[in-house]
């Protein structure tokens, strides 16, 4: 086991893989109904594995700068390509909603991290993992993640750049899967206790968003479905045209799209 943990301590993409392959075929078991989800068993799997490599070798299971970059570069822009089109339509009708909410949140997290640490006594980077472990945020921990790398944090005494590194790692690590737990439970439960019928009530929702419009709301899956039967688009291809363009497209059939193939 020594000779396996330090084998993947030199192959860095087995570790990311292995690590998201077996989080992603535990995301998909439930237990009482209840599933946990591929982000909540991919962190949770990369946690115990690196704790494990280290208590049984003493090996820890670091990736190189370079590749954790690129990575959650592309997890960034891979959740603003998918939020973006939800961003901007939920802005359109209830905006102020979201705006005061995020106020709250803005205000109310930094203090109730910063109380914690100074309450528990928590080392050096726990508190900026404990923000954003605990409020699913990403871009905080690739933030402060950055701003440690570059120099940017002067460390305390008797504290070294990779305790500071380790800690702020853990600390996002676990305050992030024991969030995603209890939201996953939250949201099982509470429709019940509040005797809430959620799928009618989601429906419903869903067709005031619409408002009489047969689209597939931004962002969901039927969105990504191209299949629209209720658009009619017809193609032209013109030989030795001497006309402008656009009077071709005139001249072509009202109602209809028109595409000039040249």
């Amino acid at each position: 086991m020594v000779s396996f943990f330090h084998f993947l301590q030199a192959q860095p993409f087995l570790v990311i893989f292995g690590v998201v392959a077996l989080g992603m075929w535990l995301g998909k078991r439930s237990i009482a109904g209840i599933s946990l989800g591929s982000v909540v068993c991919i962190i949770l799997a990369g946690l115990l594995i690196s704790i494990w490599a280290f208590n049984a070798a003493g090996v820890s299971l670091a990736l190189p700068d370079l590749l954790k970059t690129i990575f959650f570069n592309l997890f960034i822009f891979s959740m603003g390509v998918k939020i973006g089109p939800q961003f901007f339509a939920g802005l359109e009708r209830d905006g102020w909603h979201m705006v005061t909410i995020g106020l709250i949140v803005a205000v109310l997290a930094p203090a109730i991290s910063y109380l914690c640490g100074w309450a528990f006594d928590l080392p050096q980077g726990a508190v900026v993992g404990l923000l954003a472990g605990s409020n699913n945020s990403s871009a905080s921990f690739g933030t402060a993640s950055s701003a440690v790398q570059a120099g940017a944090v002067q460390l305390a005494p008797g504290n070294t750049l990779t305790l500071l590194t380790g800690t702020l790692s853990a600390a996002f690590a676990l305050c992030y899967t024991v969030s995603e737990v209890q939201f996953v439970l939250f949201m099982k439960w509470l429709p019940g206790l509040a005797k809430i019928d959620a799928p009618a009530e989601a429906r419903t929702f869903e067709s005031s968003m619409r408002s009489g419009s047969t689209a597939p709301l931004p962002g969901t899956v039927e969105a990504a479905d191209m299949s629209d039967r209720s658009v009619a688009v017809r193609a032209y291809r013109v030989a030795r045209a001497r006309l402008p363009a656009a009077r071709l497209e005139r001249s072509a059939t009202p109602r209809r799209a028109c595409r000039l193939s040249w």
